[in-house]
């Protein structure tokens, strides 16, 4: 909020945490002015690197706040890995006013490279507001020419963009220009894998938007011990048989932990009690196949190691 009033307002639904990632391609926006990365941590001591400089997030729900382009270069672009799962999301200034400060904000929230996907719906804000609408692309490096924007292949220059220690070996285009209206982006690769965003502009007013296939219900779990999966069975559903043990912690991702550290624990059960307490439910292997009870709220992760 500016010291006359004025203020700008950005906001974005949030995925859940499991629903996170640990490896991100983050790309600016077209035509914006400044472009930040927030980075908000889900468990205490998570280790942040962006494009290779170390951060660190000491505890849950904490952040870091890093510029993506204090040169203003074109097209740029970071890599951001980390130890374990986080929000990120891109902070788009584009706009400066008589004042020298810089205003109108897009959130987008970036999709961590695990969340791409193989084709998507797109529909844009309609004529009430004349914007002008771009698609960020970001693509394994190899498979840009499978794209088809309606039908038609896509010709565009690509950037690459590339981290194979991270297993990145991408590439980006950052300002494809697109109709006002409905588009179908999709791949005649069903292997190929792509994210991206949404961003339109106009005078005063900007909007961005991921793509994103946020319901792949995976959670891995890496620590020096133990590497799990675990995979979502059923929602709003318990197994009858009695679980081993019940624990409260703070974080969903201590509950696939534990049940990670458990030699008998096959499934857990999560339940949001409230903003800082997670009910932890843990049962053995065997019952991963059910039979299930209705239980309104838990979620059950199946562990695959």
């Amino acid at each position: 909020m500016k010291d006359d009033g004025e203020t700008d307002a950005a906001l974005e639904q949030i995925p859940p945490i499991s629903e996170l990632g640990q490896s991100f391609i983050v790309v600016d926006n077209p035509g914006v002015t400044k472009d930040f990365i927030k980075i908000v941590g889900t468990v205490d001591n998570t280790e942040i690197y962006v494009n290779s400089v170390n951060h660190k997030i000491s505890l849950a729900g904490s952040f870091i706040i890093v510029e993506l382009n204090p040169s203003f270069m074109a097209a740029s672009s970071a890599i951001v890995t980390s130890s374990y799962p986080v929000l990120v999301a891109l902070i788009s200034d584009k706009d400066v006013d008589l004042d020298n400060e810089v205003h109108d904000v897009t959130l987008t929230i970036v999709p961590p490279v695990t969340n791409y996907g193989n084709s998507f719906v797109i529909v844009t804000p309609t004529k009430t507001l004349p914007y002008e609408h771009y698609l960020v692309l970001i693509s394994p490096q190899g498979h840009s020419g499978d794209l088809r924007l309606d039908g038609s292949s896509t010709s565009q220059s690509w950037t690459a963009v590339t981290d194979l220690s991270e297993g990145i070996n991408h590439e980006f285009v950052s300002s494809m220009v697109i109709s006002e209206g409905l588009h179908v982006l999709t791949s005649v690769n069903e292997t190929h894998e792509f994210g991206g965003y949404l961003y339109g502009t106009m005078d005063g007013q900007s909007y961005g938007t991921a793509l994103a296939a946020f319901s792949e219900y995976t959670w891995t779990v890496q620590d020096p011990c133990f590497i799990s999966k675990f995979a979502k069975i059923v929602q709003d559903k318990l197994p009858f048989p009695a679980e081993l043990s019940k624990q409260t912690t703070r974080t969903f991702f201590r509950c696939y932990q534990l049940c990670s550290m458990s030699t008998t624990c096959g499934v857990v059960a999560v339940f949001r009690q409230s903003a800082t307490a997670i009910e932890c439910r843990f049962y053995e292997f065997e019952t991963q196949c059910g039979p299930f009870q209705d239980a309104y709220g838990f979620k059950l992760y199946a562990r695959q190691t």
